[in-house]
């Protein structure tokens, strides 16, 4: 029913295809948006661990409220991987809500953005090895 000389025509019958694939098939759908609520829960606590780990008290709700809005901060396009941005939003977050000192809110920053990289790096060195089974 969408006029053939609109522009983004197929833009609009291709994405208007995939959502209703994403509606037939509500259960897979589901599925995979619980798997990635539970990765980012997973990615946030390991910026919680860290701060535990160096010794910064903070309540784990207060902690996973905020970092959602880091984590957009840091995906803006300013800076290499968010860092320093991410840093900087820890530092304003984390002191304007738990009174946390500067320089512990950039050391939980920073090992908690660290952590994940070097998991990633470990899997790069994995890649050239990994064979996928037919």
């Amino acid at each position: 029913k969408i006029p053939k000389n609109l522009p983004g025509r197929a833009t609009i019958v291709e994405f208007s295809s995939t959502y209703s694939l994403f509606v037939e098939r509500w259960p897979m759908t589901l599925a995979a948006s619980g798997i990635s609520v539970l990765l980012l829960m997973a990615y946030f606590l390991t910026f919680y661990f860290c701060a535990l780990a160096l010794g910064v008290m903070v309540p784990p709700l207060d902690f996973l409220a905020f970092m959602p809005a880091v984590d957009l901060i840091a995906a803006l396009p300013i800076s290499l991987g968010g860092f320093g941005v991410r840093e900087g939003a820890f530092v304003a977050l984390l002191g304007e809500l738990c009174k946390i000192p500067a320089a512990q809110a950039v050391s939980v920053s920073f090992a908690g953005a660290v952590i994940p990289l070097l998991w990633g790096c470990v899997g790069l060195f994995l890649l050239p090895g990994y064979q996928r089974k037919a």
